[in-house]
C-alpha cells in the first residue's frame, strides 16, 4: 500500500474464538493498542452480556436459526425468539466448522 508523507497506516486485527457454546469476537488496533488487551466486540441483537470477575463482556451464543422465509436469526436472537430447540436451528457451531460438516437444516421448503 503506498504511503503519503505524514500518512500513518493503521492495522486492525480481528480475532474470532469459536467456543463450544458461544463465540467471542475481539479487535485491536496494532498501532494504537500495542501492549493493551483487545476489545471484545458486541453486536446488537446477537450478543448477550455475561458477568466475569471485574467486568461484563459480550458473547454471541453459537447458534443460527433458519426461517422458512429464508431469513436467519443469529446468537441471542435465537433465544429471544424461543427457537433454540427448533429443528431449523444449528447449534454448537464449532463442531460444524471444525469438521467441515455438510449437515443440512430444514428451513421451510429448503435446507
Amino acid at each position: 500500500m503506498p504511503e503519503r508523507p505524514g500518512q500513518e497506516i493503521s492495522e486492525t486485527w480481528l480475532g474470532v474464538d469459536f467456543g463450544t457454546n458461544h463465540t467471542t469476537v475481539a479487535s485491536s488496533d496494532a498501532r494504537i493498542d500495542r501492549g493493551k488487551p483487545a476489545r471484545i466486540l458486541a453486536f446488537p441483537g446477537c450478543s448477550r452480556f455475561v458477568a466475569t470477575p471485574g467486568d461484563t463482556v459480550p458473547i454471541i451464543p453459537s447458534q443460527i436459526h433458519y426461517r422458512a422465509d429464508g431469513s436467519i436469526l443469529i446468537g441471542d436472537e435465537v433465544d429471544a425468539g424461543d427457537h433454540h430447540d427448533d429443528p431449523s436451528t444449528a447449534r454448537w457451531m464449532r463442531h460444524y466448522v471444525a469438521g467441515n460438516s455438510g449437515v443440512l437444516f430444514p428451513a421451510g421448503d429448503g435446507r
